[in-house]
């Protein structure tokens, strides 16, 4: 159940960024554009699981996450065509932050393979995921985060 598991939380770690291209046309009050979309995204999604069906539950997870960039790319078109920053110009603005997760991913698990202890892990992944992603974010220079610290002591700071 795992890898199926891990296969649905990277498609909806993908649905998170479509999302923001749905919510952006409504601002934009482009709901007729939105309704397109889905339509093709439920084709899209339905001819997935017709391939997928048959050969078992991971390849229908595998053709959930499939289906789930191809609806990246079908809810970024608009936002691309009306205000200039289409699909490849998100992912761009993200990619630093994404290598950013997946090496702290990479360094956490390479490290609890030394720790054999299951309690040992559990203490020390968190730790050493949280120390790797800011380690990380001040090496790859990824500004957001400091954005976010400079809001949060704002948030803080008495009126």
């Amino acid at each position: 159940a795992i890898p199926i598991m891990q296969i649905f939380c990277i498609a909806r770690l993908i649905t998170i960024i479509v999302g923001v291209n749905i919510n952006l046309l409504y601002v934009l009050g482009k709901t007729n554009l939105v309704l397109r979309q889905q339509y093709l995204k439920i084709a899209v999604r339905l001819i997935a699981l017709a391939l997928s069906l048959q050969f078992g539950i991971v390849y229908i997870a595998l053709g959930e996450l499939i289906s789930t960039a191809i609806h990246y790319f079908i809810n970024s078109y608009y936002p691309g065509k009306i205000m200039g920053y289409g699909a490849f110009n998100q992912l761009k603005d993200i990619s630093r932050i994404g290598l950013a997760g997946i090496l702290m991913a990479l360094i956490v698990y390479g490290s609890l393979i030394l720790i054999e202890e299951r309690i040992a892990q559990l203490i020390a992944g968190p730790l050493i995921g949280a120390l790797a992603y800011y380690g990380l974010i001040k090496l790859l220079k990824i500004k957001e985060f400091d954005n976010l610290i400079h809001r949060f002591r704002q948030l803080k700071q008495p009126n």
